[in-house]
């Protein structure tokens, strides 16, 4: 569902949501709209690869809301 859901935004907005050449840059992109995953709202995050080395990067507050809707 969350996929559909950057479609939809990427149709009305009409230019991409996340931009990003490699993964890491993808990856910090949506953190810094969304938020930095966090085991207090994604319990398994631990778990995927190359998590801890994304984790010492900065820690980005959720703003979608202020970000998109307003």
């Amino acid at each position: 569902m969350p996929t559909c859901r950057c479609v939809l935004g990427e149709l009305v907005r009409r230019k991409p949501l996340f931009t990003g050449a490699e993964d890491l840059q993808q990856v910090m992109a949506i953190s810094i709209v969304c938020g930095s995953p966090s085991t207090a709202v994604w319990p398994d995050v631990v778990h995927l690869p190359r998590f801890y080395t994304i984790k010492t990067r900065p820690q980005y507050q959720r703003r979608l809301r202020s970000e998109f809707c307003e």
